[in-house]
């Protein structure tokens, strides 16, 4: 653990390269886990875990929050395409049932 939050696992910040093997970019936005979350740029918000947003919950934001709900948007992204809005996560029909259950 490096004690690091990345802040921007999503579609966009995932590479694959010619051996198929996936590689995370997009480090603009790493901080240290102690550090209070890092604000990004207003359409990526969509990749925000919910307490991020809602003031009551923000006690409840864990050193890993962030990145485990951006990897719970990248499978969704895998299945779908750009996430387009938050609420279209809610939509996982074509995730299969194995990851999803």
């Amino acid at each position: 653990d490096g004690n690091l939050r990345h802040n921007n696992v999503n579609i966009w910040s995932v590479f694959v390269n010619n051996a198929g093997e996936w590689k995370l970019g997009g480090f603009e936005y790493l901080s240290p886990e102690l550090d209070l979350p890092v604000k990004i740029l207003p359409g990526l918000e969509k990749y925000d875990p919910p307490e991020k947003s809602d003031f009551s919950k923000q006690k409840q934001i864990t050193k890993c929050s962030t990145d485990m709900w951006g990897l719970g948007c990248l499978v969704w992204e895998i299945y779908n395409g750009p996430l387009p809005k938050k609420t279209s996560l809610k939509t996982i029909d074509k995730i299969p049932k194995s990851l999803s259950s």
